[in-house]
């Protein structure tokens, strides 16, 4: 009678062992102290809401308007911090870390006035530097033809065959003609450049000559903000056909035409003029740049501190989407752990303080009509783990918890299949790295895969350590066999000789001389090995078909053996 009494009792909650012991609330809360309410609920992370409004559609829910609106601040904020990464990574901007503290406290309404001005503000900017930068470009590719030499545009010389005397303007700004031939002068991409000449030469079936020389500067990208190697050129040609050809294509190309004409006075006031409105050009860029620096530096100062303001009010929001409201009553049913209950009723008395409600929060028990959620309490060694079991499949409510096991299974289980001493010694010293630096890198942004590998720190600590015991077992140090217990007890001799000077005498009398050439045999003085496989092993035929056959089995059945608990 004792025994059918004790297994009657409820188990209480015991950690990781059993889930907690969960009760139903429901809460009246009075319409204006609901978001604080909630925001202070929420902070405890300790109550799972349940929807009031199943019947609802997403678009009828009261706070469908202010989720939309925190949608678009992160928009905002999106585009503003790839602005932040763009810059730093061209090294136009060196950023600081940005302040604990904020200097102002920002609300969602301030915060969306102040994403939408800097989002207009930059924006301006960009698209203003963008364009000056462009018109920069344009006059330094100009003067890039206008400075060179003369003889790369007369001809000179006997690959050229013609000769140029006085020039006089042709039919458009970009083309002249001299001696029966027209000639057009532009800039292109360097990696196009082959690709142009080719295109021209098939366009005018070869009646050109064309002449390229690299850019003295590179230029910068007002897209991607990349230097950019370009190349000048310039082709002669005979026919009008040929030109509206030649301009096709260049246009296809993105190659830039430019006019060019030469003689004294005229080629040199040219030069003088395109120089003064670039040095007029680069003091406006210059002004442009520094003011949206500034303005990047105001968004690093905040940006981490607004991301966190959004995603908080988009959680408050999407929680009250969940909420019935009954004109000036907000009613709440939730799921609170029962250890949690006096941290919870604290918490409400403190949103009423901060709301400043008129109406005393309600919170009453109620009897629950279906299986209340599974809820363990983890900390950072087991929330991993735990996680990992997750993945699979939640636990009922009151059920044993697979991770208690798991926690030793799964990394035994890697062991077994990775079992080598070395490099579980590898994996061990960068999970200890990355635990002895948990502060340091829990503040840095990490990239994508380093972020993972940091998350599973306390899995990769007991899979190193797991590695380097079974590597014991299978005596694998770095792919290479070792025998650190002792002598081993079998001796694989290649002639009578080695087996005559290695193997136990009492072998060679019972299975003859010639034993020791196709078979192991006892070595002289051995004794069956204490730990582990035997080293010697590794020195037979059929090494990598027994070693991976055993590991392959052990694997199999210790894993097969977790998926059926």
């Amino acid at each position: 009678h004792f025994f059918v009494g004790y297994i009657k009792m409820p188990e209480p909650a015991s950690g990781l062992w059993r889930s907690e012991d969960m009760v139903l609330l429901q809460l009246h809360l009075q319409r204006e102290a609901a978001y604080d309410t909630i925001l202070a609920i929420g902070k405890l992370g300790c109550a799972q809401f349940c929807d009031m409004n199943p019947l609802q559609s997403s678009f009828q829910r009261v706070c469908t308007a202010d989720v939309r609106r925190c949608d678009e601040c992160e928009r905002r904020l999106r585009y503003l911090g790839d602005q932040l990464k763009r810059a730093e990574a061209l090294k136009k901007i060196k950023l600081s870390e940005p302040p604990e503290t904020p200097a102002v406290l920002e609300t969602l309404d301030t915060l969306e006035l102040k994403l939408g001005s800097l989002d207009e503000d930059l924006r301006e900017l960009n698209s203003k530097a963008e364009q000056l930068l462009t018109q920069q470009n344009s006059l330094r590719e100009h003067l890039e033809i206008l400075t060179q030499e003369p003889s790369f545009f007369r001809g000179e010389g006997t690959e050229a065959g013609i000769t140029l005397s006085s020039v006089v303007p042709g039919a458009s700004e970009e083309a002249f003609r001299t001696g029966g031939l027209r000639y057009l002068t532009g800039v292109v991409n360097s990696t196009r450049a082959a690709l142009f000449e080719r295109l021209v030469y098939r366009a005018t079936r070869g009646n050109m000559f064309m002449r390229t020389n690299a850019a003295r500067e590179k230029f910068e990208d007002p897209s991607t903000g990349e230097e950019v190697e370009k190349t000048v050129f310039v082709v002669f040609f005979s026919s009008q056909r040929a030109l509206e050809k030649i301009r096709r294509i260049a246009e296809s190309m993105q190659a830039a035409l430019y006019p060019y004409v030469i003689g004294g006075a005229q080629e040199r006031e040219t030069i003088s003029k395109v120089r003064a409105h670039l040095g007029e050009m680069e003091m406006t860029i210059r002004a442009t740049l520094e003011s949206r620096k500034e303005l990047l530096h105001r968004v690093n100062a905040g940006l981490v501190y607004w991301r966190k303001v959004i995603i908080t009010a988009k959680s408050v929001y999407n929680v009250q989407n969940l909420l019935s409201f009954r004109g000036q009553t907000v009613v709440a049913q939730c799921w609170v752990p029962k250890d949690d209950l006096d941290r919870l009723r604290a918490a409400l008395s403190e949103a009423e303080k901060s709301s400043g409600a008129q109406v005393k929060s309600l919170l009453e028990q109620l009897t629950p009509r279906e299986s209340p959620p599974t809820y363990f309490k983890t900390n950072k060694f087991t929330s991993t783990h735990l996680g990992i079991v997750e993945a699979y499949g939640i636990a009922r409510y009151k059920e044993v918890n697979p991770a208690c096991f798991s926690i030793i299974t799964f990394p035994f289980l890697f062991g077994v299949m990775y079992g080598d001493i070395g490099h579980g010694i590898l994996l061990t010293l960068l999970a200890a790295v990355f635990i002895w630096k948990e502060r340091q890198l829990l503040s840095t942004n990490l990239n994508e895969i380093i972020a993972i590998v940091f998350g599973g720190r306390y899995v990769l600590i007991l899979m190193g350590l797991f590695a380097v015991f079974v590597g014991f077992l299978y005596n694998d140090f770095f792919g290479m066999m070792i025998a650190p217990f002792g002598n081993p007890y079998w001796y694989f001799p290649t002639d009578p000789k080695d087996a005559a000077a290695h193997c136990d005498p009492g072998f060679l009398k019972w299975y003859g001389a010639s034993a020791g050439l196709t078979r192991g045999c006892k070595a002289a003085g051995g004794s069956p090995y204490i730990f582990g496989v035997d080293s010697n092993w590794a020195e037979t035929e059929n090494k990598l078909e027994f070693m991976n056959g055993m590991k392959m089995k052990m694997a199999v059945i210790l894993g097969v053996g977790q998926m059926l608990f």
